[in-house]
This record gives C-alpha cells, structure tokens and sequence, in this order.
C-alpha cells in the first residue's frame, strides 16, 4: 500500500470522524432543548389548572364570607391566567391554538358572571346594613308599645291584634335570617307568607285601635314593614341571580376550562412526542447517510488502489 492510499484512508476516516462529531454535537444541542420544552409546557399548564382552581376557590370564599380580599384574590389570578394563556398562545403552534383560545373564552365569561355575583353581594350587603339593621328593633319596638297601650287602655282588641302582629313579625324576621344565611327555598316561601299576615294584622290594628298614639306608631310600623319586606324582595331576587350565575361558573364554566386544559396538555404531549420522534429519525438517517458515504468511499478507494 503506497503513501498516497494511506493519505486516502485517513482523509476518509477524518470525514467520518468529523461527521459522526457534528451529529453528536446536534443532537446534545436538539435534545436538551426538546426536554426544556417539555419542562416549560409541563408548567405552564399546570399553571393554567392551579389558577383555575383558585379562581373557584376564591369565588367561593368571597360568597360564603363576604370578605371584599378574596374579591381582591379573584381578580388577580384572574389577570395571570390572561396573561399566561396570551404568552400560550404566542409561543404555541397551531396544534393547541383552539384549546387555548377555548380556555380563553371561558375566563373572560367566568370575569364577566364572578362581577356581576359580586355586584349582587355587595348589593345585598348594603340592604342588610341600611334597612334591616336600621328597622330590625323598630319592627318588634311599636308593636310592643301598641300592645303595653292596650293595656293601660282596657283595650283587648287592639291588644290582641298587637300580640298576633308581634308573633307574627318576629316569624317573619326569623325566616328572613333563615333565608339570608341558608338561602333556601323554604325559608324564601315562608317569608313572603308571613308578610301577608303582617300586612293583614297591621291593618286589623290601624282599624280597631282607638289611641292616637297607638294609631301613629301602627301607621310608622307599615311605612318601615313595607322598606323592610321590599328591601328583602331586592335581596331574594339578588340571591337567586346569584345563585344561577354560581351554577353557570361552578357546573358548566369551571368543568369545562378543567377539560380544554386538559386537552391543551394531551395535544401539547403529542406534538412534543412527535417532534423528539421525527429529530431522532432524521439524526439517524444523516448518521447512516455520513457511514455509508464513508464505506463507499472507502471501497472505492480500495479497489482503486
């Protein structure tokens, strides 16, 4: 074998050499960046599911307990989750894009219901703190001095129509109460039942009494009864709203963001599946390609020799 085949050989073992080199080198540089890839989507949808949670957390939290920081809480994971999913949607191809735009509608939806369920609490709260705290002991106070009056007077008609309107205010304080910490039905049905019986032995009363001041106090019991009974008609009706936009947030909104997260990471999966399957292919082939340009050369060579 003369010099000049020995020059060859090597000069076709350096091209191998240099071949085999280049794939390892991109194929370091090509996996990593698959696995960081799978780091970060990983975590951005796991970001996604935890946001949703606590916007169902702190809705939650902010009906049953009336605290404006979990308003405050609600509002702000709410502008993460839009900012996650737009940065989503700008680093992701189309494969995911319906998924993330679907999550999308749904937030701006569950913002849209969540202030309105806020509006209508705070609505309520004002109810309870300018009517009911202020006519609560003044519902329950002139019957009583109606009742004391009819004594004095010797008279039992206006004092037993006073006992049965006491009695029967009270029920009706008690089933709204019910009604505002339970927000049932029930207790819904039985106030506006027990209203009708207080506009009834109210009027009873402005009819039979004969005291003057007996006759002022009954006249300033119905003119607060009526603030008092419309004030909780605004807070039933507040009430029931709220509770359907609840159910939309709670049974329809939040189960199906749930799902096209879910979605989102299945399609995310498979892409990212797709994309390491397809590098490794062609780094084969290329590795393959670089071995046999090197036999080939290497025959060549050979026989020539």
């Amino acid at each position: 074998m003369t010099s000049l085949h020995v020059k060859k050989y090597c000069a076709l073992f350096s091209s191998l050499l240099r071949g085999l080199i280049a794939c390892a080198f991109m194929l370091s540089m090509t996996l990593p960046q698959t696995l960081r890839a799978q780091e970060v989507t990983d975590a951005s949808v796991l970001g996604v599911e935890l946001s949703i949670a606590k916007l169902r957390l702190n809705l939650k939290e902010y009906v049953m307990s009336h605290d404006e920081a979990y308003g405050l809480a609600f509002d702000k994971e709410a502008t993460h989750l839009s900012l996650r999913l737009s940065a989503m949607s700008n680093d992701t191809h189309l494969y995911a894009i319906h998924a993330i735009e679907a999550l999308k509608k749904d937030l701006k939806n569950y913002e849209e219901y969540a202030k309105q369920i806020v509006a209508l609490e705070r609505q309520n709260i004002g109810i309870e703190g300018s009517v009911f705290s202020k006519y609560n002991a003044l519902l329950e106070e002139l019957p009583n001095k109606i009742l004391f009056q009819s004594f004095n007077d010797n008279d039992p008609m206006s004092g037993n129509s006073a006992a049965y309107l006491l009695d029967t205010v009270l029920k009706y304080k008690i089933s709204v109460a019910s009604y505002a910490l339970h927000n049932d039905s029930f207790s819904l049905i039985r106030a506006r039942e027990l209203k009708g019986e207080v506009d009834k032995h109210a009027s009873k009363i402005e009819v039979v009494v004969d005291n003057k001041e007996s006759l002022k106090r009954i006249k300033q019991f119905k003119e607060a009864f009526v603030v008092y009974a419309e004030g909780f008609e605004i807070v039933a009706k507040n009430s029931e709203a709220q509770k359907r936009a609840l159910a939309v947030c709670f049974d329809e909104i939040h189960p199906r963001m749930m799902h096209n997260t879910l979605e989102l990471n299945q399609l995310t999966q498979t892409h990212l599946d797709k994309t390491t399957r397809n590098s490794g292919i062609s780094y084969l082939s290329f590795s393959l390609f670089v071995g046999l340009s090197f036999f080939i050369g290497f025959g060549i060579a050979f026989f020539s020799a």
